[in-house]
C-alpha cells in the first residue's frame, strides 16, 4: 500500500559471481530510494518473492469486472517515459490502468480496467488501448512485444512498416497460405474490405540442388 511498483530481478552465473552482482544491484536500488530491497538465498524465498509477480494480473480482477491487456514494446531507455504517458493517457480517459511488464526488453502489458456492462466506460478502455499503442511507435518501439497482431491491432501494421514491407510480408503469407484460410483477418491491414494482398508475382524458382533456404522468426522471451 505505501508503494507505487515493485520491481523483480534476477542474477545467473557461477555461484561466486552472485553475491557480488546482488550487491551491486542493491547500491543501483538504494541510489534511487528504493523503500525496501530484499533478496532470495534458497527455492522457497525465491517462490516467495516470485509470487506477487505471478499473480499480479489476477489481483486485477479485484478492482474491475473486466480488463483490457495491451501488449507494446519500448526502448529500455524510454522505459520510464512511457509508464509516465500511461498514467496520463489513464488520467485523460478515466480508467485505472495497471502496469504488469517486463523491464529489462521494455515489453508493457497495460492492464485497463473496466466494466464492460457500462457501454462509456468500455469505449474509453478501447480508446487508452489506442492511445497505448501510439504512444509505443511515438517512442520509436512496437506495437506488440511478444503477443503477435491481431484483428485489433492490424489497423496499426500501416504506421508500423512501410507499403514495401508490407507487401515482403503478404507475399510470404501467400506463399504459405495462398487461399488465406490460416489466421484470416489478422496481422496485414485490411485493404477495400479484405486481407491486404500483394501484387500477384511469378513464384521464384525452387532452390538449387545442394542450397538451402530457411526461414527463423525471433523467439518470445
Amino acid at each position: 500500500r505505501d508503494v507505487e511498483a515493485v520491481l523483480v530481478m534476477e542474477v545467473d552465473g557461477l555461484a561466486a559471481s552472485l553475491p557480488p552482482q546482488v550487491r551491486h544491484i542493491e547500491a543501483i536500488c538504494r541510489s534511487h530510494q528504493a523503500l525496501r530491497f530484499e533478496a532470495a538465498h534458497t527455492a522457497a524465498d525465491r517462490e516467495r518473492l516470485w509470487r506477487g509477480r505471478k499473480g499480479a494480473t489476477a489481483a486485477l480482477s479485484f478492482l474491475a469486472p473486466a480488463k483490457l491487456s495491451t501488449d507494446v514494446g519500448v526502448p529500455r531507455s524510454r522505459l520510464a517515459e512511457a509508464l509516465a504517458e500511461i498514467a496520463l493517457i489513464s488520467q485523460r480517459f478515466d480508467v485505472p490502468i495497471g502496469n504488469v511488464f517486463h523491464a529489462g526488453d521494455g515489453n508493457l502489458h497495460p492492464q485497463i480496467l473496466f466494466d464492460p456492462r457500462d457501454p462509456e466506460q468500455a469505449r474509453r478502455a478501447l480508446a487508452a488501448d489506442e492511445a497505448v499503442t501510439e504512444m509505443a511507435l511515438r517512442l520509436g518501439g512496437v506495437i506488440t512485444g511478444e503477443h503477435g497482431i491481431g484483428s485489433d491491432k492490424r489497423k496499426f501494421m500501416a504506421r508500423a512498416y512501410s507499403r514495401r514491407e508490407l507487401a515482403a510480408l503478404s507475399w510470404v503469407k501467400q506463399a504459405f497460405d495462398p487461399d488465406g484460410l490460416l489466421n484470416p483477418g489478422k496481422i496485414l491491414p485490411e485493404v477495400d474490405g479484405g486481407d491486404a494482398r500483394a501484387p500477384s508475382r511469378q513464384a521464384p524458382p525452387p532452390p538449387a540442388a545442394g542450397s538451402l533456404s530457411a526461414v527463423a522468426s525471433p523467439a518470445s522471451l
